[in-house]
């Protein structure tokens, strides 16, 4: 298998002899970085007094700070004008490689929304307005791995570290209408912020008898989209009991957006030696946010209420999400005293966006006959949007499960609860191997989150 790498190698300095030739049909090995962990699923982080406690399962009965974020028709439910600034939660993940000798967690705390409620807006009773700040994407994660594969008398061991985090802010900003008690109407002009920061480095040194070939890659991405949407909600009152209610969110119309991305990679094998070069600090990035509808019902009885919802995103398809004019520097000195350059075209990063459908179910139930006391729970799907084709993501589905309980008094409104959610991805290969082995695994993602809220009521 020594041979096989050396045979790679020097197929690629022979590609190199002609310097800015067309791009061959694949890289060297010293100029692919490696794959990172992480996930674009929509609906991972608890937002709101309320709704961060029933596993989101609130657009048909929003009716605090939150619903500018969840329903904008349900701030003319709010009671009394109200302002949120402590939403958020202390969240512990964990990422574990399956058969590897180390996994990676993370501990943060998350600011997860800001927002206010307007009743009477101009005067008008049937009129109210709102603002919210909230967190739709929260994924920091450090991981490493490390292996040894033995194949006869060859010994090839692989290490592997990805430390990635993708952050996303929705501005929204709106208005709801109410007519007869039953009826209302909202709408909200949204602004979403997607930063993504990923650095990953794979390790990996190929022994065969007295022959040693060694692998080193480095690899860093930054980018940040800003988008414009309008959001569009509605609820009514089947019976005093029964309420529904639908909200459909435009896809994101791309506004800004930038990026910068380095490669470093050295492979030696025999009296080869091959590096690769990239740096980039003005790239094309686009980031396609999808439409969403979501619609769902609840009933009310006596010391509390359910609610069931339906959430969608459509997918946004199969695209560059990120694309550098710059080559990537190939050198390589096959010992023979001299060094061939080559220029080669940097391939770009894809994202295949898929449609999704998650359900969430969640409700309460008063502890108190006045209640100023009341219980929370709920469960929640989180399929991933990744499709097969792509290279930026990782696709793993989620589940997720909140209990918690809240409080108010004449002028505050609390709550406090436990989000927990995990799932698995499929089989990621890391790298082929010299041995030729695949460095491949499962990882198994687990969250738990302390969730916390204190609002203001006037």
């Amino acid at each position: 298998m020594a041979a096989a790498f050396a045979a790679m190698s020097a197929d690629a300095s022979a590609r190199a002899a002609a310097e800015q030739s067309p791009a061959p049909s694949a890289l060297p090995p010293a100029a692919v970085p490696p794959v990172n962990v992480l996930l674009p699923n929509y609906d991972s982080v608890p937002v709101g007094e309320i709704g961060s406690l029933e596993a989101g399962a609130f657009l048909v009965r929003a009716n605090d700070t939150s619903s500018i974020f969840y329903n904008p028709a349900g701030v003319t439910r709010a009671d009394r004008t109200s302002i949120s600034g402590t939403a958020g939660v202390f969240q512990f993940d964990t990422v574990t490689p399956r058969d590897f000798l180390k996994s990676g967690s993370s501990f943060q705390q998350l600011p997860s929304m800001f927002g206010f409620v307007l009743k009477d807006l101009l005067g008008r009773p049937n009129l109210a307005g709102g603002l919210a700040i909230a967190r739709v994407n929260a994924w920091h994660q450090s991981v490493s791995a490390e292996r040894t594969f033995e194949a006869g008398t060859a010994t090839d061991r692989a290490a592997y570290s990805s430390d990635a985090a993708l952050d996303g802010w929705l501005v929204n900003i709106g208005v709801g209408y109410r007519r007869e008690d039953k009826w209302r109407l909202g709408g909200s002009l949204d602004g979403q912020l997607t930063i993504r920061d990923t650095t990953q480095t794979l390790g990996d040194q190929y022994r065969n008898g007295g022959a040693l070939s060694a692998l080193l890659i480095d690899s860093q991405a930054y980018t940040w989209a800003t988008h414009l949407r309008l959001t569009v909600g509605t609820q009514y009152d089947i019976t005093p009991h029964v309420q529904v209610g639908a909200v459909i969110r435009t896809p994101g119309l791309g506004v800004l957006s930038s990026g910068s991305s380095t490669l470093e990679g050295v492979s030696r094998s025999g009296s080869t030696t091959i590096t690769a070069s990239h740096f980039d600090d003005d790239a094309t990035v686009q980031y396609k946010i999808p439409l969403e509808f979501k619609a769902g019902a609840a009933y009310k009885f006596t010391r509390g209420e359910v609610e069931i919802d339906v959430l969608t995103h459509l997918g946004g398809g199969t695209y560059e999400a990120f694309s550098s004019a710059h080559p990537t520097t190939i050198l390589t000195d096959a010992g023979a005293g001299s060094v061939a350059a080559q220029q080669i075209a940097t391939p770009p990063t894809i994202v295949d966006s898929r449609g999704v459908v998650n359900v969430a179910a969640g409700g309460h139930f008063n502890l108190t006959t006045d209640g100023k006391w009341v219980a929370h729970g709920g469960y929640a799907t989180d399929r991933s949007p990744v499709g097969d084709q792509d290279t930026l993501f990782t696709k793993v589905h989620l589940q997720k499960v909140t209990v918690g309980v809240s409080g108010r008094t004449k002028y505050l409104l609390g709550s406090l609860g436990v989000q927990y959610s995990s799932g698995s991805s499929d089989t990621l290969v890391l790298r082929q191997l010299q041995t030729g082995q695949q460095f491949s695994t499962k990882f198994d993602v687990a969250s738990l989150g302390f969730v916390y809220s204190l609002a203001l009521l006037f």
